[in-house]
């Protein structure tokens, strides 16, 4: 971690929890969307076959951009009355055929959505990730940056103890642990960082509150790990979020609450990148 160069803008360094410990590389689009890559340019640029991208490169996938899905309601069509000149002939077929409505599918064209929510989308069938590669979820790469890249007057990620609001492409919306691990699973992500909040450094109370927060959503989700692999048939290997900014003694006690969890194999150390003094996010690694 200490040896990348300065101007890296890999936003959250991972390292697993295993005797021999190992620096990961997340690989995404400054959106957040998966790396969109031809086969032949995958061979290329990350050959599978590399012992360095087989250890150390992550294929990083954000769930508040992948996963946002619009929400539709059905419309309801009321019959259309149909004159009759002979009335002791029974209805047409076509007649009946209009009164039912419209399918489902028809339905939706042209439609617009009533909302949006967060659908997991199965990494190799419809984001067309490589099954050779390593590929880490998250909700988001950093939710400081999030509200810096939207648009004028775009307010930063809020949440309470029971939800995330996240900055998505389609506006702020709310993230629960629970839908956040259903995502997850339906995706069938072998890894993925857990829910998370974040706050800037400056807010030294909303710091705290943001660690309580990502501290009770990691005991939530391995608390839930076992009853979910028996509904999905699926595990996710889980990697603990690390936040609280450049306070050591926050980063100390989201690490201590990590090594806690059966479930936990690895840590994200979140938002190192905004602390601006280099020196600072040596010692603090260190």
């Amino acid at each position: 971690v200490q040896g990348q160069p300065e101007s890296s803008r890999v936003p959250a360094s991972a390292m697993t929890t295993t005797e021999e410990m190992k620096v990961k590389l997340i690989l995404h689009c400054e959106n957040g969307s998966p790396p969109y890559l031809t086969p032949a340019l995958l061979a290329t640029c990350f050959p599978s076959t590399s012992r360095a991208v087989n250890d150390h490169l992550v294929f990083g996938i954000a769930v508040r951009d992948s996963c946002v899905t619009p929400v539709y309601k059905p419309k309801e069509k009321k019959p259309r009355k149909t004159k009759q000149k002979n009335k002791s002939n029974p209805p047409s077929r076509q007649g009946s055929t209009v009164s039912d409505g419209v399918s489902s599918v028809a339905s939706m064209s042209g439609a617009k959505p009533t909302g949006y929510t967060f659908t997991g989308r199965p990494l190799h069938d419809d984001l067309i990730i490589p099954r050779e590669y390593n590929v880490l979820a998250c909700p988001s790469f950093d939710l400081i940056d999030d509200g810096k890249s939207g648009n004028n007057g775009t307010k930063a990620a809020t949440a309470t103890h029971k939800e995330l609001s996240l900055v998505t492409p389609r506006g702020h919306q709310k993230l629960t642990p629970s839908l956040y691990r259903e995502v997850v699973e339906k995706m069938e992500a072998p890894t993925s960082i857990g829910l998370y909040d974040e706050a800037s450094e400056e807010n030294a109370k909303r710091n705290a509150k943001s660690v309580e927060r990502t501290k009770l959503w990691l005991e939530e989700w391995t608390n839930s790990s076992a009853e979910m692999e028996k509904v999905t048939g699926h595990k996710s290997k889980l990697w603990a979020p690390i936040v609280g900014g450049a306070d050591l003694t926050l980063r100390l006690d989201c690490i201590e609450n990590a090594t806690r969890q059966s479930s936990v194999c690895g840590v994200a150390l979140i938002g190192i990148h905004h602390i601006a003094d280099r020196q600072g996010r040596i010692a603090l690694l260190q």
